[in-house]
């Protein structure tokens, strides 16, 4: 008997310890916005000012559009006991101020949610318009007897919500408002280019001169993979193709200092006559010959023939 008495004197002390935690959790005092369409509820959730008697108030909320067309009303719940409601917007800071006063208290102790009533938002813009609603924070005033009380401390305030009417405030986009289309650039002449310097084996030059060839096309060919290359960038990388064609050195000739060559398709080698050519030379040689002979010939018919007297 006695282990019972203890047993339940123990439970009875936990209950009371565990009382005014849940007591306060459910005095928790907050403030919602419930949006639909192009309104929003304000619901006021303040056990304490439903304890207290709390019979005047005021509220603030900003209204941000996103068109100067706008129109904001506060349309109040028709259940407040207070006897006078006002509310006004002052478009130049975009703030609605609530009020609410009356001899009654504002709040029913066994259901301390009020609901103020609905903000709502429209335009005459043909395009609707889109507006945030936010509570602002410390702009919750409440009036008990003659004490006018900010509540700074202990009120939740909620998120912004997003009003809209019709498309928002973004009108379809017309055609003459279309975005410019970049010009393409003409990638035919770098292909071509590239296509010239794949016939350029690397066993038949000097490694030195044909690394520039080697990182001339690799820079061409990335910058083809590229589809914001501009026609000024494959120009460049053409230019710097023709450049280490012009610059290649034959593995068994030296750099001559002549000019790059011509890189175009249709180009061929000069056929102009060349000193060194070894049919030239045979020819030369005979024709040496012939008049070497014909010199003897003539030697030999002078002596000859007789003087005459």
């Amino acid at each position: 008997m006695k282990k019972f008495a203890i047993s339940m004197a123990i439970a009875a002390f936990t209950f009371i310890a565990v009382l005014p935690v849940q007591v306060f959790a459910a005095e928790k005092q907050r403030i919602e916005l419930v949006p639909s369409g192009n309104q929003t509820e304000v619901i006021l959730h303040l056990p304490q000012a439903a304890a207290e008697g709390t019979s005047s108030l005021q509220l603030s909320l900003k209204i941000t559009a996103n068109t100067a067309q706008t129109n904001v009303e506060f349309l109040p719940s028709s259940q407040l006991p207070a006897k006078v409601v006002e509310s006004r917007y002052h478009r130049e800071t975009e703030t609605l101020n609530i009020y609410l006063a009356g001899t009654q208290p504002l709040f029913d102790e066994q259901s301390p949610a009020l609901s103020l009533g609905r903000v709502t938002v429209d335009t005459a813009a043909a395009d609707g318009v889109a507006a945030k609603v936010s509570v602002i924070e410390d702009s919750l005033k409440l009036v008990t007897g003659t004490e006018l009380v900010v509540q700074k401390n202990g009120v939740e305030y909620p998120d912004a919500v997003e009003l809209v009417v019709g498309n928002g405030g973004v009108g379809p986009t017309s055609p003459d408002e279309q975005p410019e289309t970049p010009p393409t650039s003409d990638t035919t002449r770098l292909r071509e280019i590239l296509a010239i310097a794949d016939g350029y084996a690397e066993e038949d030059y000097t490694p030195e001169s044909y690394q520039l060839l080697k990182e001339a096309v690799e820079k061409a060919r990335a910058l083809l993979e590229k589809p914001e290359a501009t026609q000024t960038e494959l120009e460049e990388a053409q230019l710097q193709i023709e450049n280490a064609i012009g610059m290649l050195v034959l593995k068994n000739d030296q750099a001559t200092g002549q000019p790059a060559p011509d890189t175009s398709p249709d180009h061929s080698p000069s056929n102009g006559a060349n000193t060194g050519d070894p049919t030239m030379v045979a020819v030369m040689v005979i024709v040496a010959a012939a008049a070497g002979i014909a010199v003897l010939v003539f030697s030999v018919k002078k002596h000859r023939t007789p003087a005459r007297h």
